[in-house]
């Protein structure tokens, strides 16, 4: 995957991958803004909501759709590439 330009955020259970781009994108406002990690996630979750037609949805627990949750992977994904 890193090959590629991404990062997992998990090394034993590949289910979600970052791309390198998006996580220096984040260091660096993190770096100058202060911008929280959960709000970056927010505001990345809500502009490709709003650009796409359907959602991103986690896999189905109980037979119910849950809003994919990013946070974690993602908190997981930047601590590997720092």
């Amino acid at each position: 995957l890193l090959y590629l330009g991404y990062i997992a955020s998990s090394p034993q259970e590949l289910c979600t991958a970052f791309s390198v781009p998006m996580i220096q994108l984040h260091h660096h406002l993190w770096q100058t803004t202060a911008l929280p990690t959960n709000r970056f996630i927010d505001g990345i979750s809500n502009y490709i909501n709003n650009q796409c037609h359907s959602p991103l949805f986690s896999h189905a627990h109980h037979g119910k759709k849950a809003q994919h949750n990013l946070h974690k992977p993602f908190t997981y994904a930047v601590d590997l590439f720092q």
